[in-house]
């Protein structure tokens, strides 16, 4: 096996996936962590010439040009027939096929509009202040912010749907989500799988958008006008991962741009896998924010280059209103870990008032949400409402030297005993149509599917997470990094997705200052260890929040996790 490559790479057509064979990537076991990383982080100089690589080319440097459709996947060891799903580029083409396009259409002339991203702006720069935003991408983060620390309340409604008076911001996540799910429900193998179902009835993820959606957790939009930092993309577009991301779950990069004629449309690359696409208008990617990946900006083609190496979309792309401006426009679904696996402390109150259901689709999406969640976690959950004296935890008690922010309060779950009739749970979380003025109540199939998973194990979800260990590509970029002053924030080449929080810091980093930390598996107690872990911490007196958030819960309806 060649030891300067992180995979080997073969072609099958033993099975057909979409049509076609796939590709398999088989990791080499004799390379170490730091290793891995080391050579799954760099962007070759080829894939920036400004037009399409000729196979030769891609040839020379070890990367396969990723065909639409084509699925490719890595070799797994507890895989029941040896592989997993890894990732898949979307053309238009393919988007088209699943009945999408049109919706996608919509949403790119939108998301375009000339009016679209400064009111994103300016909803931003009033709550958080010119100063906050100066300097910054165009980045915006659509549905609920997760705070760069744990603790208490970090999983809050963001800006956007904090401040959405007309429900545009929601609208446009719910269509988003939905896309997203049914292009990962079609193109990507295993989504479908029971023991998927089985874990969300385990652990509910807080899912965000359209009712169908079961996987993206989170949508971040980053916008670019063309050559507006162009060169600083080209020089900064190095490798990353997105730490934040589940390891078993996916992330839909859409590549919605409108690149002038005469540039050509970009790159995007699988760093360890050495695959690479076009990041054209109306695609998109299916993969692992967990793998290392690139993206490589536009540029103006050469005079002489031929139209052999000129992208053509393979199927008409609408044109764009008169004005629209000229923009590199990436929209990131994917899904964030701590909102897959949710703490009961991290979730913010409002998530659980009337306030929380601005991030759904419909009362009933949200209500059953609440219903699978309190289930799930009825100890820890009961626990919180015992918490009788609300304004009592909101006063901030002076800070100690050494204090940490990973602050939880001390919750005695002693004697608490999980209720096993439904109909408790589904009376608890109904709710009043405003429509109809009808009482309305959530499904007591999925009560009764969630409290016949309460304690039962998941072998195969398990698995997944064993795999995905073995075929990480050597762990993260930490976050100790040096930096002698405040510095403007590199915007990422299109769907590189460098998630800039609505609280983090804008500081970018030397890159000889990175070090790079062995990824070690991923094991099930992480994920099991929360009831017991809340009992014994800290009595919550130096508790730190988030003070606007706190404007949606001083109303009369935080006083229960039940019913708003």
């Amino acid at each position: 096996m060649d030891q300067l490559r992180p995979f080997t790479t073969s072609f099958h057509e033993d099975v057909k996936y979409n049509g076609s064979g796939y590709w398999l990537h088989t990791i080499n076991v004799k390379l170490k962590g730091p290793t891995l990383a080391e050579l799954s982080s760099t962007t070759p100089p080829e894939l920036n010439v400004g037009r399409l690589n000729t196979d030769q080319e891609l040839e020379d440097i070890g990367y396969i040009r990723l065909a639409p459709g084509v699925c490719h996947f890595v070799a797994a060891p507890n895989a029941p027939d040896g592989k997993r799903f890894d990732h898949t580029y979307l053309s238009a083409a393919e988007i088209e096929k699943a009945g999408l396009l049109n919706r996608l259409v919509e949403v790119r002339e939108k998301m375009l509009h000339c009016e679209f991203q400064p009111k994103l702006h300016l909803t931003m720069k009033k709550a958080r202040g010119r100063k906050f935003m100066e300097g910054r991408g165009k980045i915006y983060e659509l549905g609920i912010t997760v705070q760069k620390r744990t603790g208490r309340n970090s999983i809050q409604n963001g800006v956007m749907l904090r401040n959405d008076v007309d429900g545009d911001n929601r609208d446009l996540s719910v269509e988003l989500t939905s896309i997203a799910n049914a292009l990962l429900e079609t193109y990507a193998p295993g989504m479908k799988d029971e023991f998927r179902a089985k874990r969300r009835l385990q652990r509910p993820p807080l899912t965000i958008g359209a009712d169908e959606n079961n996987t993206i957790t989170s949508i971040q939009v980053n916008y670019l006008e063309i050559d507006e930092g162009m060169e600083g993309l080209r020089k900064f577009g190095h490798g990353r991962m997105d730490n934040r991301d589940h390891p078993n779950m996916f992330t839909v990069l859409f590549f919605l741009g409108n690149p002038p004629p005469d540039y050509y449309v970009g790159n995007f690359a699988l760093l360890g896998e050495k695959t690479v696409c076009p990041t054209a208008p109306l695609s998109a990617l299916v993969f692992s924010g967990k793998r290392w990946h690139a993206g490589i900006a536009p540029r103006r083609y050469d005079s002489d280059t031929p139209a052999s190496l000129r992208y053509v979309s393979p199927v008409p792309i609408p044109e764009l209103p008169t004005g629209t401006p000229l923009m590199r426009l990436c929209v990131v679904a994917y899904p964030n870990k701590r909102m897959i696996d949710v703490h009961p402390q991290e979730l913010g109150y409002e998530l659980f008032t009337s306030a929380g259901s601005a991030c759904f689709q419909s009362q009933k999406k949200y209500q059953e949400w609440r219903m699978s969640y309190y289930i799930a976690h009825e100890r820890a959950m009961v626990a919180l409402e015992a918490l009788k004296d609300r304004e009592k935890m909101r006063e901030r008690a002076p800070k100690k030297k050494g204090d940490g922010r990973d602050r939880y309060v001390q919750l005695n779950i002693t004697g608490i005993v999980r209720h096993t009739q439904p109909s408790y749970f589904v009376d608890k979380f109904q709710w009043l149509d405003e429509l109809t003025g009808q009482v309305m109540f959530p499904s007591t199939q999925l009560a009764i599917d969630t409290i016949a998973q309460i304690g039962q194990s998941n072998e195969e979800w398990n698995n997944l997470s064993k795999d995905m260990a073995h075929v990480s590509l050597g762990g993260k970029l930490l976050g100790k990094r040096k930096t002698s002053e405040m510095e403007t924030p590199k915007a990422d080449a299109p769907g590189e997705s460098k998630r800039l929080k609505s609280n983090e810091s804008a500081s970018v980093t030397n890159s000889d200052d990175y070090h790079f930390e062995e990824r070690v598996g991923t094991g099930e107690e992480e994920f099991y260890r929360w009831e017991e872990f809340l009992i014994g911490q800290n009595d919550g007196g130096y508790m730190d929040y988030q003070e606007p958030a706190w404007g949606w819960v001083r109303s009369n309806d935080y006083g229960s996790f039940g019913a708003p």
